[in-house]
C-alpha cells in the first residue's frame, strides 16, 4: 500500500564541537511518532512518506519519501508542485493519513487527493478530549465547524486508543473509528546500558519521581503536581520524595513556566528537594528516565503520551491521571497507577508512596517492559491495517 503521512513535523539541526552537522526530530508528540509510525509501515512492506506542513528537514531515511510545505497558507497554490513531485518521485497514493485537525494548509492539501479517490484517514491526537477543547475556544469552534462539513468526506479517524475513540464519538457519532496507537523502541541492548543507574537508585531511600515533557502548566497539569508537592512537603516531617522536572520550559498568555515553577520552589520547605533540568535528546533522554524510580504523567488532556511509553520500555512504573487516556493499559499491565486528575489524587499518591519499597517498583518496571515487548513496539502498531 502507499502510505503518505500529512504532519507538522518539526526537526532540529545540531552541529558538533568538529563541525558535524546533525539532524533529529524534536523531542516532542507528532515529531516523534509520525516518523516512527511511517518506518514501521515501511518495514512492514508498505510504500511510505511524509509530507510536513512545517518547513523541516528529513531526518529518516531516504527510502521514506519527504516533502514539505510552505508555512504561508497564500501559497497553498503552489501545492501543483509538490502534488507533481509526490507522483513522479512517489507514487500514486492509496491512502493519505492526516495527524492533527487545527491546519487549514493540510485540509487544502488533502482535498487535491481525496476528490481523486484517495482514502484520507484523520488521527486527532487528543485534539477532541474535553480539556484540550476549551483552550482557544473561538478558534476550536471555527475548526469543529469546518471539520464537520470535511468529516462527511474523509474514509475514517483513527484514534490512538479507547478513550480516544469515545473522544471522537461524541463529536462524530456516525464516523468510521478504527485504532492504531504509539508504539515505543524497545531494546534489550540499550535497557544492558542503564542497568548502573537502576543499581544506583537502588541504594538510596529516596523515591526519585519525574515528570518528562515539555512545561505546559495547563494541559500537562504541572500546577497539580506542584501544588501537591508543595503540600506533600508541608506536611510530612521526613521527605522522602524528590521530584524532577525534566523537559523545556513553555509560555503562554496566562502563565509562564518559569516563573509558575520559581514561586513554587519559594515556597518549599525544602527546594533542594525539586530539581529543573532539560531537555534531553536521545541516549541522555534514556538516561534520565532510568534515574527515575516513577514517572508520573498529570495531563489535563492526552492522545497518547510517548513519555509514558518510554517509560515502560525502559522498566520505569508510571502514575498517571485518568486524562492521559493511558491508566487502563497500566493498569491492565500492571505497571503502575492510575488516579484522578486533581491535586488531592496526587498528594494521597505522594503520601502514600513510603508503604512501598524499591523491590515493588522493580517488579511493576519488569511488568511495563513485559507489555512493551508484547504489543507496543512500533513492529507491531507498523502491522496494523487501516481497513
Amino acid at each position: 500500500m502507499n502510505i503518505i503521512h500529512l504532519a507538522p513535523i518539526l526537526s532540529i539541526s545540531r552541529e558538533s564541537k568538529r563541525k558535524e552537522r546533525s539532524i533529529n526530530f524534536a523531542a516532542e508528540g507528532l515529531s516523534v511518532s509520525v516518523p516512527n509510525l511511517a518506518k514501521s509501515q515501511k518495514k512492514a512492506g508498505n510504500n511510505v512518506g511524509i509530507v510536513s506542513c512545517f518547513p523541516s528537514e528529513n531526518a529518516l531515511s531516504e527510502d521514506i519519501y519527504w516533502a514539505t510545505l510552505n508555512k504561508n497558507f497564500l501559497h497553498f497554490f503552489l501545492y501543483k508542485k509538490v502534488f507533481k513531485d509526490i507522483i513522479e518521485n512517489f507514487g500514486n497514493i492509496d491512502l493519505l493519513n492526516i495527524h492533527d485537525i487545527y491546519n487549514l494548509r493540510q485540509i487544502f492539501f488533502s482535498l487535491h487527493f481525496m476528490f481523486k479517490g484517495v482514502k484520507v484517514f484523520v488521527t486527532p491526537r487528543g485534539t477532541f478530549s474535553q480539556q484540550a477543547l476549551k483552550r482557544s475556544r473561538l478558534k476550536k469552534f471555527v475548526f469543529i465547524q469546518i471539520y464537520k462539513i470535511y468529516a462527511i468526506f474523509i474514509y475514517a479517524f483513527v484514534a490512538l486508543n479507547e478513550g480516544e475513540k469515545k473522544q471522537i464519538r461524541k463529536v462524530f457519532p456516525k464516523k468510521k473509528i478504527i485504532i492504531i496507537g504509539n508504539g515505543v523502541d524497545y531494546s534489550e541492548e540499550r535497557n544492558n546500558s542503564l542497568i548502573n543507574f537502576f543499581e544506583e537508585k537502588s541504594k538510596s531511600k529516596i523515591f526519585n519521581l519525574g515528570y518528562l515533557g515539555r512545561f505546559d502548566i495547563q494541559i500537562k497539569g504541572l500546577d497539580l503536581l506542584l501544588n501537591a508537592y508543595l503540600e506533600y512537603q508541608k506536611r510530612v516531617k521526613k521527605i522522602e520524595v524528590k521530584l524532577f522536572l525534566i523537559g523545556k520550559h513553555k509560555k503562554a498568555p496566562e502563565w509562564d513556566s518559569v516563573q509558575f515553577i520559581k514561586e513554587i520552589r519559594d515556597k518549599l520547605p525544602s527546594p533542594q528537594m525539586l530539581e529543573i533540568r532539560g531537555p534531553f535528546y536521545g541516549s541522555h533522554k534514556w538516561e534520565e528516565l532510568a534515574k527515575l524510580d516513577i514517572l508520573i504523567q498529570p495531563s489535563r488532556s492526552e492522545g497518547m503520551p510517548n513519555t509514558v511509553l518510554e517509560a515502560m520500555a525502559t522498566g520505569i512504573p508510571s502514575v498517571v491521571t485518568a486524562n492521559t487516556n493511558m491508566g487502563e493499559l497500566i493498569l491492565d499491565c500492571s505497571a503502575g497507577w492510575k488516579i484522578d486528575t486533581s491535586e488531592d489524587a496526587i498528594l494521597e499518591f505522594l503520601l502514600n508512596l513510603k508503604n512501598f519499597d524499591k523491590k515493588d517498583l522493580t517488579d511493576l518496571g519488569n511488568n511495563a517492559k513485559k507489555c512493551v515487548q508484547r504489543e507496543l513496539t512500533w513492529d507491531s502498531i507498523g502491522n496494523i491495517k487501516y481497513f
